[in-house]
């Protein structure tokens, strides 16, 4: 990869408000996370089938989340890097690329240990992805305007998700599926089929790349201010960010959040599947439309709310994860305690505002505090912070297939303990550590 050192190949005009493409970008760079987030999730959506065709326990379903999620958050220890010192758009083709045969070769796996290989391969294949991202996001927007811009780009995991599940199921609820092969025909059960059709989602959109996305000229970067050279060694761009006590601050906050949003992603429409009788499109659909929904609204409110405050108080896009974080606690508690339909939507929606909150906000409140020339490390090493999050999957597989829990809802029921204590860490963070290591534009505002 040496000739593909940094250079500046984009020919957008740059202003103050960033590149005159950086909508387009960030169009090209969301329908990328679409695609990721589809590849990732859909095993979710299409559990019962899968469990049923590979005999694999509540347990083994449960190791399937951390075999993605450990060696994705482990790998960004390293690869998080090439986005702060590659090209950043052939770091994007090479980690899509790896996904969809990762998720083709997923489709024809007959056990449990070729499914948790792939899993792990796929992990890896993803790891470089989001570093890279929010490094080029932030190329394309200033502090002024980032929070916004991230809002929208996370439009993509809502909707991935929402697509993950009602596709996703909608294909798996179809047991078989008949293939015509020239003169013969191959029969393939419905959930493989899934992971098949989003491999070639995946394949077109990695075409469309290729020809498309372009390499934004990396911005606010100076080798004298912020702690990090852009041109330093791997081991002093990691330390430049691991001495920010804000931003360990922020890892630990993310790593409790990964714990409510992993459980939820990988066991929601389980809970709804086996409690409320749903179908698996049914459930794939209830658990992911109006909670997700309700996001698409809390991240264009929260991103914009945020850039406001922001301007006027450094510690406003914390203030505004923390009410989101608020949320959390009436709704997760609703969520796991009612089997009304109506009652659980409501909360499903509540959540789903006060996710938006908080996501619109992650990136940029680690950016208030982390030298700009370790963006993308800076990414990566918060998602690797995150790491024992991954073992809600099995922890909550093994208290299910046990029958220490009898109905999934009661998890969600304990879950609404842990917002709040983010309520607690944010209103620390803000009060305390932020204003010690605030690294952003003045705001003319409190300081």
């Amino acid at each position: 990869m040496s000739h593909d050192k940094i250079t500046d190949h984009g020919k957008a005009v740059i202003g103050p408000h960033g590149p005159s493409d950086r909508w387009y970008v960030l169009s090209l760079l969301s329908v990328n996370y679409f695609t990721l987030t589809l590849h990732r999730l859909i095993i979710s959506f299409i559990q019962p089938p899968m469990i049923e065709d590979l005999q694999l326990t509540d347990t083994q379903v449960g190791w399937l989340q951390p075999a993605f999620l450990l060696p994705y958050a482990v790998a960004q220890l390293f690869v998080a890097y090439l986005g702060d010192r590659y090209r950043r758009r052939s770091v994007l083709l090479a980690s899509l690329s790896a996904s969809v045969l990762v998720m083709a070769a997923m489709s024809t796996v007959n056990s449990f240990t070729a499914f948790v290989l792939l899993r792990v391969l796929l992990g890896v294949g993803q790891s470089a992805s989001v570093p890279a991202i929010a490094s080029m996001m932030a190329d394309c927007f200033p502090p002024r305007s980032r929070s916004t811009a991230v809002s929208v780009y996370l439009i993509s995991y809502t909707t991935g998700i929402i697509v993950a599940g009602r596709l996703g199921g909608r294909i798996a609820d179809t047991r078989w599926w008949t293939i015509p092969l020239g003169d013969s025909t191959v029969e393939v059960a419905g959930w493989r089929m899934s992971l098949l059709i989003f491999s070639g989602i995946g394949l077109l959109v990695m075409l469309l790349l290729g020809l498309l996305l372009r390499e934004p000229r990396r911005t606010e970067i100076d080798k004298d201010v912020g702690g990090a050279d852009p041109a330093g060694s791997y081991m002093a761009t990691v330390a430049s960010v691991l001495r920010v006590r804000s931003y360990l601050a922020l890892v630990v906050i993310f790593l409790l959040v990964c714990t409510i949003g992993n459980t939820r992603d990988h066991w929601l429409a389980r809970y709804f599947h086996d409690s409320l009788g749903m179908t698996l499109e049914q459930s794939g659909w209830f658990s992911t439309i109006w909670m997700q929904s309700a996001s698409l609204a809390g991240l264009l409110l929260g991103g914009l709310w945020a850039d406001w405050w922001a301007r006027r108080w450094l510690g406003g896009r914390a203030a505004v994860q923390l009410i989101g974080m608020a949320l959390w606690i009436p709704s997760l508690a609703i969520i796991g305690s009612s089997h009304g339909i109506f009652l659980l939507a409501f909360a499903m929606v509540v959540f789903g505002i006060g996710q938006g909150f908080y996501i619109a906000n992650l990136w940029t409140t680690t950016f208030e505090v982390v030298p700009p020339a370790a963006r993308a490390t800076a990414t990566g090493l918060l998602n690797f912070g995150a790491t024992g999050s991954a073992l809600a999957g099995p922890v909550v597989g093994y208290l299910y297939e046990s029958k220490s829990v009898e109905d999934l809802g009661v998890v969600f029921a304990w879950l609404s303990v842990v917002p709040v204590l983010l309520v607690l860490l944010l209103a620390l963070y803000i009060k305390v550590l932020l204003p010690r290591d605030y690294d952003g534009p003045a705001t003319g505002g409190e300081r």
